[in-house]
């Protein structure tokens, strides 16, 4: 009986320790991706006021090019030129 309490005991506190493990590995990767985001919204914030502009038309067109809103233009009346004249 007494072996039977003292297993009970050890098999919690295993558990215990267990939790308490995944728990701070959990803690350590949401502070390393925090750190992640806020080193990227300080570079952001670090960059000109030009180089944001480029950076902001590069995320919405998802080119790997910096465009101006100009050239954005072009490329669009030129896909409406040759959707016309393929159909």
């Amino acid at each position: 009986m007494v072996d039977e309490a003292v297993r009970r005991v050890v098999s919690s506190r295993d558990r215990c320790s267990r939790s308490r493990e995944a728990d701070v590995e959990v803690a350590k990767s949401r502070g390393a991706h925090d750190d992640a985001v806020t080193q990227s919204r300080q570079s952001f914030r670090n960059m000109t006021l030009n180089s944001r502009y480029y950076r902001t038309v590069e995320d919405e067109t998802s080119h790997r090019f910096c465009q101006t809103w100009g050239q954005l233009g072009t490329n669009v009346r030129k896909s409406v030129g040759n959707t016309t004249r393929a159909s």
